[in-house]
């Protein structure tokens, strides 16, 4: 064919196969059909080229490493693939086999300006090399004016790689990056990621881990949350790869700092790979940070200490940090200490002491502060505060307020727009609603939690409203099924690492077991919402696992003294913790027990809790009291 003139020469374009024609290519070489998991990767490295296909299935075993773009050795080719596309990259003329390497430094995709300032041609040299490249189809042009280019197939861009020189590739790498940052002017932001990656194989570490930094930014501005932690994981290696020792303490403590946000968004508050970074980080910060770097990294700590149920220490920290901040500390650290002050107080069942934390933290917030709040920990802290101390009023007996306080965060979360504020608020007003017992309202805010943090892969909300959706459809309609829906979504909840609420968990899926007719299951169950409250001091739910725990004595009928000191035990200690619903609650339950035995007229009993209610009085459990005492 070479020795044909031109003219009896006829030049026929094949398309690329498409997947099914390349899975059945490949199946004749196998004579067997392949399995999706086979015939889905093969498409994808051939990109329908049915000589790649052919003999990336005869050479399955038989591969050549070729070095990849970022100087691995990661792509793998047939021998006789490499083989022939390196003789096909060897017929190029000097100038165009210089630029085919340049241009592969740069990526599959590059634009003439990067390649015009990383390669040593003139424009007309230049011109010329590429218009050889893309009549030998080598790479093809990606717009319509002659300006973006591609190569035609990645594995001749692998190869193109693989054949330059290492110590040009290095020289290459940083003439690439130099460009791109120049190309960016002042918002390189967009291209940081490739920058950043210019400068690691450039042998550059400090550029490469804050590039790396700025590149997880911007994943993270648009919820590509696992982006942003491969982004930040990639810049901590480069950083602990730079000689001076304060540069790589100070890039570290930034690296370390930024990866939390977005690990606490998509995996959990206390997921277990944010110990090791925030230890880090507070360690860091004391060696080599600023005073707002070490009070970042000691808030990110105590709520990971909280979330862990952690509370004593998280308290320690958090106070430990007001009292660095001073009376006039930062406004943002002072919202987020006394959030976390007053949280842990609220799990810990001290209602009273709850809300002058929350007024503090309140305070300290300004709306304005948003933008600060999700850059620095993910999540808007006022909508945290707010939300949480929802909850405190509704145990003191402030439902209404409690209300109130908790549609007033939920409109805030939606003014900012901000999908982790909103995953969040929705859950702590559905939590509400499944306090006051009413499934319904509980179902319908679970579900939007649950939607938006499926949507934006916000794992600890998804966790926490999928299991209230199973306790609510459960109430709703009890079954085994139901049970076995409400334990499957307590065990997907253990992977966020979390172990706040866990007895307020636990006896909810008590209350499904009792209703589904389990009581010895139910009663285990509560054994360990009591261990898991006495072994971290959550001591909120303590009322309720005893009241719980009366009741299914009652139903049992096994043990009716032991019943009635439950539900007593229940009554002194909501009452010595002024959670009134709660002491409502379990008086209601003990009347049923007096009632049955014909001991007592229910109205003496119940009427003292009752009469301290000032609001609230559509509640299930003030309905219900007031039916009984007006029977």
């Amino acid at each position: 064919m070479a020795a044909l003139p031109d003219a009896f020469r006829i030049e026929i374009s094949l398309g690329a196969l498409d997947a099914a024609e390349t899975a059945k290519i490949a199946a004749q070489i196998l004579d067997r059909p392949l399995t999706d998991t086979e015939a889905t990767p093969l498409f994808e490295e051939s990109v329908g080229n049915p000589l790649f296909a052919v003999e990336m299935m005869r050479a399955r075993s038989d591969t050549m490493p070729v070095g990849d773009a970022q100087g691995g050795m990661a792509s793998k080719l047939p021998p006789k693939v490499y083989t022939i596309i390196s003789n096909r990259l060897a017929q190029l003329p000097p100038g165009a086999r210089d630029i085919v390497g340049v241009a592969a430094i740069i990526g599959r995709a590059f634009t003439t300006d990067i390649l015009a300032q990383a390669s040593d041609l003139g424009e007309d040299a230049l011109a010329g090399a590429l218009d050889e490249l893309w009549q030998r189809r080598i790479v093809r042009q990606t717009d319509g004016s002659g300006l973006a280019f591609d190569f035609s197939h990645d594995k001749i861009r692998d190869v193109a790689y693989a054949e330059v020189s290492p110590l040009q590739r290095r020289r290459l790498h940083l003439r690439v990056a130099r460009a791109l940052e120049q190309a960016s002017g002042d918002a390189p932001d967009a291209a940081s990621a490739q920058i950043a990656s210019h400068y690691e194989h450039a042998g550059l570490p400090a550029q490469a881990a804050a590039f790396y930094r700025r590149a997880a930014g911007v994943a993270q501005s648009v919820y590509a949350y696992d982006d942003a932690i491969a982004l930040l994981t990639r810049g901590l290696v480069q950083a602990d790869r730079i000689a001076d020792p304060q540069e790589r303490a100070s890039q570290s403590l930034a690296l370390q700092l930024d990866l939390a946000p977005p690990i606490r968004i998509a995996r959990g508050w206390a997921a277990p790979e944010l110990e090791a970074p925030l230890r880090r980080a507070v360690e860091l910060s004391r060696l080599a940070g600023d005073t707002s770097q070490q009070a970042r990294a000691q808030v990110s700590l105590s709520f990971f200490l909280v979330v862990r149920a952690e509370l004593a220490q998280a308290r320690s920290l958090s106070e430990e940090l007001i009292t660095g901040l001073g009376p006039l500390g930062s406004g943002t650290y002072s919202v987020m200490a006394w959030t976390s002050v007053m949280g842990s107080l609220v799990q810990q069942g001290d209602w009273m002491a709850a809300e002058p934390a929350y007024q503090r933290a309140h305070r300290a917030y300004d709306e304005a502060q948003h933008a600060e709040h999700a850059s620095l920990m993910g999540g808007n802290f006022g909508v945290l505060a707010d939300a949480w101390s929802a909850h405190a009023l509704w145990f003191r007996g402030h439902a209404d307020q409690a209300l109130q306080r908790g549609h007033e965060t939920l409109e805030v979360a939606n003014r900012v727009a901000h999908p982790f504020s909103q995953a969040l608020a929705l859950s702590y007003l559905a939590t509400q609603h499944a306090l006051r017992h009413e499934h319904g309202l509980t179902l319908y805010y679970a579900r939007q939690a649950h939607e938006i943090a499926e949507q934006y892969h916000v794992g600890y909300y998804l966790a926490w409203a999928g299991m209230l959706l199973a306790w609510a459809n459960a109430k709703q309609s009890p079954s085994a099924d139901a049970v076995v829906a409400m334990q499957a979504a307590i065990e997907g909840f253990h992977p966020t690492g979390a172990r706040l609420r866990l007895p307020l968990y636990l006896a909810m899926l008590a209350e499904c077991l009792g209703d589904a007719g389990e009581t010895e299951a139910a009663l285990a169950v509560l054994d360990q919402g009591f261990e898991c409250a006495g072994r971290t001091g959550e001591h909120w739910m303590d009322a309720e696992l005893y009241r719980l725990r009366g009741e299914l004595l009652l139903r049992s009928s096994a043990n009716l003294a032991e019943a009635e000191s439950s539900l007593i035990e229940a009554i002194e200690i909501a009452t010595a913790q002024r959670a009134l619903p709660l002491e409502l609650r379990a008086t209601l339950s003990w009347t049923t027990l007096r009632t049955s035995q014909g001991r007592a007229s229910p109205h003496k009993v119940v009427e003292a809790p009752l009469a301290r209610f000032t609001e609230g009085f559509d509640q299930p459990d003030i309905v219900t009291a007031r039916a009984l005492l007006a029977r």
